[in-house]
Order: C-alpha cells, then sequence, then structure tokens
C-alpha cells in the first residue's frame, strides 16, 4: 500500500442536511484511492455524497466506480445517484459500489458526482475510487463494466481533512 505523499482533497461536512461534500483533484493513473472521512454523531444514519474532481491525469476517464468500505453501504433502492459528465448510475450490490458510465472525463475537466449512503456505527465513510481510462477497444471498457476493475491496481490511501459547518 502507498500512501499520499500530499493531500489533493478536503471534505465539508454539512450536518444539518447531513451531505458530506468532497472536492480535489486526481493526477495518479492505475491506481485505488482509499479515501476515509470521520463523520459527526447524526439522526440517521444515511448520508447525501458530492464529490468534484478535476481529472489532472493525461487520460480521458469513460467511467468511474465507488465502491464502498468498512461498514458503509449504498442505500439500496435509492435512484438518486448522478453526475453531469456520465449518463448513468448503477448501484451494484454484489460489489457494495456505485458505478457511473457513458460520458467522458478529460484531462483538466472536473467530474460531479452524487449518490446516497448508509454509515453504521464507526461514523466513518470508506470509499475505493477507481476509473477507466479510454481504451482502444469498447469490448474492453464493457468487459470492466461488468466486472468490476481496479482491483489489482495499487493503493493509496487518504484520510481527508474535514470541515465542519
Amino acid at each position: 500500500m502507498i500512501r499520499a505523499q500530499e493531500i489533493h482533497m478536503a471534505a465539508t461536512v454539512d450536518r444539518d442536511r447531513q451531505v458530506v461534500y468532497v472536492t480535489g483533484a486526481i493526477d495518479q493513473k492505475h491506481t485505488s484511492i482509499v479515501t476515509r472521512i470521520r463523520l459527526p454523531e447524526s439522526k440517521s444514519n444515511v448520508w447525501r455524497v458530492v464529490k468534484a474532481e478535476t481529472n489532472l491525469t493525461d487520460s480521458s476517464w469513460v467511467a468511474w466506480q465507488i465502491r464502498l468500505g468498512g461498514d458503509c453501504r449504498m442505500v439500496k433502492d435509492s435512484k438518486s445517484g448522478f453526475s453531469q459528465q456520465f449518463r448513468n448510475c448503477d448501484y451494484v450490490g454484489d460489489r457494495n459500489a456505485i458505478l457511473f458510465s457513458g460520458g467522458e472525463v478529460r484531462p483538466g475537466e472536473p467530474v460531479l458526482k452524487e449518490f446516497e449512503v448508509a454509515i453504521g456505527e464507526k461514523s466513518e465513510l470508506v470509499m475505493s475510487h477507481n476509473r477507466i481510462a479510454r481504451e482502444p477497444f469498447e469490448e474492453v471498457i464493457r468487459e470492466k463494466l461488468l466486472e468490476g476493475f481496479g482491483y489489482d491496481e495499487p493503493v493509496v490511501e487518504m484520510d481527508i481533512p474535514v470541515r465542519f459547518r
């Protein structure tokens, strides 16, 4: 496991609305980025996550997978997943993942994603982020979407600094 040398992400937690806002930039290719965000006690265990990252790599991203870890779970019946850059948002139960596809984020562009998660007793949001860069063959992309991706990549782990409001 590789530890991030510099922090490229920050979070703000709105306690009243139960929203976690995460912003940052990604300059790493072929890595799985694991983020951890400590959350305060709350009236409900369901939180809305709004994430915006800028692509600082030299590759276009054509899909994004967020796997939830720790005692985090996706909200099963939620149809609230959204991305400005990707047409499709699928909750994949057997992977405990949210999959965004059907779009493209070019180098230098930001990507915006929204979704809901249920947080367990530890009050920590744990997410693993993986991206698919543009592949020369569409079949390769389809295969990765069906099977999942990023499982064999090196890991960069980040404890994200949080501001509460």
